[in-house]
């Protein structure tokens, strides 16, 4: 018997097994491609689509990793939860939330006010004129105040995006607004386009998970000691560029952080004057009524009123 007859034997007598591994094989793929399907059903269905919101940023190279995109404007109907009435998210040439570009010198007769902050300083579940930042405008003619909120932003991304921004608008008064989630590492954006509603929310949840297991850490030396020394980083260039510098607490738990150094204990004397240069904003974060997990037109205009009078306040000292 020559070698190729053994080959031929061995592989006759192995026909059965390959051939079962093929259908194993092709039965996955088909039940993979099944549920696919199915889970695609379900979540155009059940949710409301997830507009490109790749297509609002672009990425650069410093550590904000990414920023808004210039002249962007997307119909934007909620993540969970579907609203009543889309939002329209519209970004200046300037890759700021505004219908208008923002001037680079103040005008002489207004008090210029740049917040910085994460999805709910952006205005995520609001129209423009909706934001708090609008809406301290209409309530005092002598304010400018302008929006630098980027979602997804953490403390680091902030703290670069003060440095880039703050110094080029002429800011009198920066306000930095904290999200619990500040302390958290950036959330995962991927560069190639993804159309799948499916793969969308598979993402979606991959971020939540990231989140849920960040804010177990979020009282860890180590990450408490990054916040404090951005915080720093903050107080620094802003000392630097003449610039007043507040901070504003959605969740005053977090304001914790200032006992960890003698230099933010000392400039934001706390814990008994501390509202001279801190403000506390728990209760419209966790009273006001929210809509896809953010505050709706109300509590924004609470905010816009709390903070209003308390820069107010501060500018008669």
């Amino acid at each position: 018997m020559n070698n190729c007859e053994i080959f031929y034997k061995q592989q006759s007598k192995r026909g059965v097994p390959i051939q079962r591994q093929l259908f194993y094989v092709s039965y996955m793929f088909f039940l993979v491609f099944i549920v696919f399907i199915l889970g695609e059903i379900a979540v155009r269905l059940i949710y409301p689509p997830i507009p490109q919101l790749r297509s609002i940023i672009e990425f650069v190279n410093d550590e904000r990793i990414y920023v808004l995109k210039p002249n962007a404007k997307i119909r934007f109907e909620g993540l969970w939860a579907r609203f009543i009435h889309p939002v329209i998210w519209e970004i200046t040439a300037q890759g700021i939330r505004d219908s208008k570009l923002v001037e680079y010198e103040p005008k002489k007769k207004k008090h210029r006010i740049a917040i910085y902050g994460d999805s709910e300083t952006f205005g995520w579940s609001v129209d423009l004129e909706d934001t708090f930042e609008k809406q301290m405008e209409k309530m005092d003619n002598g304010l400018e105040v302008i929006n630098f909120g980027v979602p997804g932003y953490n403390i680091s991304q902030i703290a670069e995006h003060i440095e880039k921004t703050a110094g080029r608008y002429n800011a009198d008064l920066v306000i930095y607004v904290i999200h619990p989630n500040d302390f958290d590492p950036p959330i995962s954006i991927y560069k190639a386009n993804i159309h799948s509603e499916f793969v969308k929310r598979i993402i979606v949840l991959y971020n939540i998970v990231k989140r849920k297991r960040a804010e177990k850490k979020r009282r860890s030396p180590i990450v408490v000691n990054k916040f404090v020394a951005e915080l720093v980083r903050i107080i620094r260039f802003c000392e630097k560029n003449n610039i007043s510098f507040t901070l504003a607490f959605l969740d005053w738990n977090d304001s914790f952080v200032l006992k960890r150094n003698q230099e933010l204990s000392s400039y934001f004397l706390y814990p008994y004057q501390y509202r001279e240069k801190i403000f506390d904003f728990s209760y419209v974060f966790g009273n006001y009524r929210k809509m896809d997990s953010h505050l709706t037109k109300e509590g924004h205009k609470k905010l816009a009123e709390l903070l209003l009078k308390s820069v107010k306040d501060n500018m008669k000292e």
